[in-house]
């Protein structure tokens, strides 16, 4: 028995990465299975790789490595798409005049 009424805690609702999968998220539905997360760890020449060190083309192109290459390639696409987002102008104005005034108190 649940201490509380909760529907959200019912075992016939999907867990989370499910649930988000299938509201259309583009970072998870569109990535497919070549950018997906690796759940290796990754081999040395990626490390070098992601340090900035010089590795050989065909280092990366292994199977084991390629994997973790479209992940932090993609990563870095997605991190850059978002440093480049900003705030609309007068977004804070509008958010300012929706609060309530503030409610003063007799001393």
């Amino acid at each position: 028995m649940r201490d509380t009424p909760n529907t959200h805690n019912d075992a016939d609702e999907p867990t989370e990465p499910q649930h988000a999968a299938a509201s259309g998220s583009p970072e998870l539905s569109d990535a497919g299975e070549d950018a997906a997360l690796p759940v290796a760890p990754a081999p040395e020449p990626v490390h070098r790789w992601l340090d900035g060190e010089p590795v050989d083309a065909a280092d990366l192109n292994a199977p084991d490595a390629e994997r973790h290459v479209k992940f932090w390639a993609k990563m870095k696409d997605e991190t850059d798409r978002r440093r480049r987002l900003a705030t609309p102008r007068g977004l804070d104005a509008i958010i300012m005049n929706k609060l309530e005034p503030p409610v003063a108190k007799d001393d």
